[in-house]
């Protein structure tokens, strides 16, 4: 099932821009694939990321990043995890 989030998804005058359905969607799978957001500037509507994060009850980003096997990068042997609050 696929979720689409953004403002055409999203019934006129509300505040959010992320659907019911979507954050449902997410909670019930257990997975939601997330790119770059642009909360629109001025337009009175709440940040997309603030309302995934209370809706999800998220407080933490959390980066891995670990060095593929027969994939060469400038870094050999990294295993690092970045944890932002």
């Amino acid at each position: 099932e696929i979720q689409q989030i953004g403002t055409e998804h999203v019934l006129p005058g509300s505040k959010d821009l992320i659907s019911p359905e979507a954050i449902e969607s997410v909670k019930r799978n257990k997975v939601g694939l997330k790119g770059p957001f642009a909360t629109p500037i001025g337009s009175g509507h709440r940040s997309l990321n603030l309302t995934l994060r209370k809706a999800l009850n998220l407080y933490a980003n959390v980066r891995p990043c670990k060095s593929i096997p027969g994939y060469e990068t400038r870094y050999s042997d990294v295993d690092l995890v970045t944890i932002r609050e």
